[in-house]
């Protein structure tokens, strides 16, 4: 006997202001029960098109939008999700006893969007002003994912439960009109729990703002005393627009020095912290040397200032995951100062970049923390060589 296959296509023109629309669909089969669900949230300017696909064993989806939206489908203990809270989604996924697979790509700006399996984690937020490209295929066990800014690659990785290897994040800052933006993007595999403080209003202090002011990113350096050393790359990018490579070095170790100062462990080397090499690797490239370098952006990717790059591991330890390596990069297009004055403080972004790997995640994209500026880990607007309360409070509970 020939199995059943129902196809169902959803369609939708907006005629109200606002509308939301849930599709859910579902099969019992051999293996088990299998579904499909679609939201969307839709204005006038949006628009979601969907098709599904319905049979004894096998259920599959393809889902294409611009607007709020999100896309799933599974089986029993196995699933493929995509969301976003703007911006265009285009997936197409499928399901069967004991496998899911898909495909996603979610592109816009000023978005969050996260694609989901059972084993894996890809997450994405930008700022108004840049446009992100969040792209993710394979099955509920390994993830190939990758991700682009205003075109410029950011992330590309492959995921998997199987291995030491657990994800990648990427972070950096760009410039937006009147303003300096952000963009936050990582891949995990395993569970996609936040680790963060509790969220709640962030109180002002006249001096070093809230002690609440901070976020915890799920990997931190797990060895006692690290005594972290990174490579400068000492090349024309950095010489080219007036930067003196030794004062770069002085610049950076204080950076080091500010977030060994609040912390009982030694998370910076006393000695030897920065070396200078010519022919260091410019970029964010894997090759178990933490790098900090200038480039030359390509001019496509002009907008973009600096960006940090970490690599983390399994097992955890307290709940963080283990950093393995972080590059840093800075855009020479743009001018950089080591005295805080006449460019973009080198030191400032340094402390800045240098707390992702320690464990602390970007403020500025939070509502509650956004206001308080006198974080370094928030928003660039001016040279700021000291931490803030929030800062020094995420740290302790990070290493003591």
């Amino acid at each position: 006997m020939r199995e059943l296959i129902i196809l169902v296509v959803v369609a939708m023109a907006i005629v109200s202001p606002v509308m939301a629309v849930s599709a859910n669909f579902g099969v019992s089969g051999d293996g088990g029960d299998l579904s499909v669900s679609n939201r969307f949230s839709l204005t006038r300017d949006d628009y979601a098109d969907s098709e599904t696909s319905l049979g004894r064993n096998v259920v599959s989806s393809s889902l294409s939008s611009v607007g709020l939206a999100s896309g799933s489908i599974g089986g029993p203990g196995k699933t493929f999700s995509a969301s976003t809270s703007g911006g265009q989604l285009s997936s197409s996924m499928s399901a069967s006893p004991g496998m899911t697979q898909g495909s996603a790509q979610i592109s816009g700006s000023g978005i969050q969007a996260e694609i989901v399996t059972q084993d894996n984690y890809v997450y994405g937020e930008v700022d108004e002003g840049a446009k992100m490209s969040l792209k993710a295929q394979g099955t509920n066990d390994v993830l190939q994912a990758s991700a682009a800014v205003d075109g410029m690659p950011v992330l590309d990785t492959v995921l998997s439960p199987v291995g030491d290897d657990a994800g990648v994040s990427s972070e950096g800052l760009f410039a937006a009109e009147n303003s300096i933006g952000s963009y936050n993007i990582f891949a995990v595999s395993g569970s996609p729990s936040f680790i963060s403080a509790k969220k709640h209003r962030a109180e002002m202090r006249l001096v070093g703002g809230s002690p609440n002011s901070y976020i915890l990113n799920r990997y931190r350096f797990n060895t006692k005393d690290p005594k972290v050393k990174v490579s400068l790359t000492n090349n024309y990018y950095l010489t080219s627009i007036g930067l003196n490579a030794q004062e770069v070095k002085k610049a950076i170790e204080r950076s080091g020095e500010t977030w060994d100062a609040a912390s009982r462990q030694n998370l910076f080397a006393d000695y030897d912290m920065v070396t200078l090499n010519p022919y260091g690797r410019s970029g964010w490239i894997k090759d178990g040397t933490n790098t900090v370098s200038w480039t030359m952006f390509p001019r496509r990717y002009s907008g973009a200032l600096a960006g940090v790059t970490t690599w983390y591991a399994r097992p955890r330890v307290g709940g963080f995951y283990s950093v393995r390596e972080f590059d840093i990069s800075f855009n020479s297009r743009y001018p950089w100062t080591t005295t805080g004055q006449y460019g973009i403080d080198v030191q400032t972004v340094a402390t800045h970049e240098f707390g992702h790997p320690l464990g602390l995640a970007d403020l500025y994209n939070r509502r509650i923390y956004r206001e308080d500026g006198q974080q370094i880990m928030n928003s660039y607007d001016d040279a700021q060589r000291t931490l803030g309360n929030g800062d020094i409070a995420g740290l302790k509970r990070l290493y003591g």
